[in-house]
């Protein structure tokens, strides 16, 4: 590669996160090539399809863009100057988010990044920046990765986690709030800066390693303690009265301070493949580290407790009407068919009675909770005698019908 060309691309791991952005760097102009442990990707590729819903990929691959499958992990390294790891750091089911908070804490399972990192190492021959993407806990590159790259003189290591969230993740690269990168060496900096300036004019902050760690963590668990607060001024005005919605503009006029109004609608809890998990994480390191107070278990914590609030509130009224309750979403957020850390999910499994799923357009009186916000709900008719419990204050009042629209009264 010389000062005028462009790095050939390389990614190792083309799931929910690499796939999309892999194609917004084919879209930039960029030669991309990838491959994945899962080798239906390949199929996806070929076939231009893929089985969850992400805005952007089937429009891309519509265009004719793609990206070139490779079987191994060296054929990806032997074909790229630069390789992106977006390799999965999962947690076991029970920390995803979508059931009670767990008591036991666990860290992410490293086992698939570290093995694709000692790939890497063990057969790059020529000069290639190696961009890790993967989520990770602070201190985890410094313990786990950097000495497996620093036995290759031909790997510079660079830590570049990414800001987007799945169903948008085209977007939120394309256009990313920043790019936050660190490595020891200035000139693999130099190329990842160039790459991203082919695709956005975002700021690209340079950062240690572990600064990087620990921005990605604390961005996600920063969300985290808004919804909390979001649900909280709810459950307040839900009580005493006032509009929730009317609380939060004003409060969103506060930039200096309180900075957005983004995330603090009252609603279900915060969710994902992301969020809770990362919240779990960050609170057995605090329990690691004895921190003086674990704001992370709080966190997940009230987030289990304000789930509980609406199950009370479903409750009450099953109570009071002696009506079947039904929950109608079971996805993490409007938009997406994913249901990884899903809080609907959450409110299901707190009920000792529990509800029945509502997909499609009720017939029957019953007790109906939103449990996503998606568009369709506003278009339902729902059956005379009905209770619709809308947590997130959108559903337009029907007659003879009752609309609990929750901190909203």
């Amino acid at each position: 590669m010389n000062s005028v060309d462009k790095p050939r691309i390389g990614w190792v791991g083309l799931g929910k996160l690499g796939l999309p952005c892999a194609l917004v760097m084919r879209k930039a102009g960029f030669e991309v090539c990838g491959t994945d442990i899962d080798q239906r990707v390949s199929e996806y590729i070929e076939k231009g399809e893929i089985p969850y819903q992400e805005a952007g990929v089937a429009d891309t691959f519509a265009a004719g863009y793609s990206i070139q499958w490779k079987e191994t992990v060296e054929s990806v390294v032997s074909s790229s100057d630069v390789v992106f790891v977006a390799v999965q750091t999962p947690h076991a089911p029970q920390f995803e988010g979508s059931t009670p908070t767990p008591d036991q804490r666990s860290d992410f399972e490293y086992g698939y990044l570290i093995t694709a990192v000692r790939e890497i190492s063990r057969i790059a021959t020529a000069p290639k920046v190696v961009v890790v993407v993967s989520t990770v806990l602070p201190g985890t590159c410094d313990r786990e990765l950097s000495p497996i790259l620093s036995r290759n003189s031909n790997l510079s290591f660079v830590y570049s986690p990414a800001f987007i969230a799945m169903g948008t993740t085209m977007a939120d690269f394309s256009e990313p709030e920043m790019v936050i990168a660190g490595s020891s060496s200035s000139k693999a900096l130099d190329v990842l800066k160039l790459i991203h300036s082919s695709i956005h004019d975002s700021p690209f902050i340079e950062l240690s390693v572990i600064e990087c760690e620990l921005v990605k963590m604390f961005y996600n668990t920063f969300i985290g303690m808004k919804v909390v607060f979001g649900n909280t001024i709810g459950e307040v005005c839900d009580k005493v009265g006032g509009n929730a919605d009317k609380v939060v503009s004003a409060l969103g006029c506060a930039k200096m301070r309180v900075v957005s109004s983004k995330y603090m609608s009252p609603g279900l809890g915060d969710g994902g493949g992301c969020h809770p998990r990362d919240q779990l994480a960050l609170s057995w390191l605090a329990q690691r580290l004895d921190l003086s107070v674990d704001v992370f278990e709080w966190l997940m914590r009230s987030r289990d407790a304000q789930t509980q609030y609406i199950v009370d509130l479903v409750n009450h009224y099953r109570a009071i009407t002696g009506l079947p309750a039904f929950i109608c979403g079971n996805e993490y957020k409007p938009d997406t068919n994913l249901t990884v850390g899903s809080p609907s999910r959450l409110l299901m499994s707190l009920f000792l009675e529990p509800p029945q799923w509502q997909f499609n357009e009720p017939d029957q009186p019953g007790i109906y909770v939103i449990g996503v916000k998606h568009s369709r709900y506003l278009t339902w008719l729902f059956p005379m005698g009905s209770v619709v419990i809308d947590p997130f204050g959108y559903i337009p009042h029907q007659r003879g019908v009752t609309v609990r629209a929750f901190g909203r009264r």
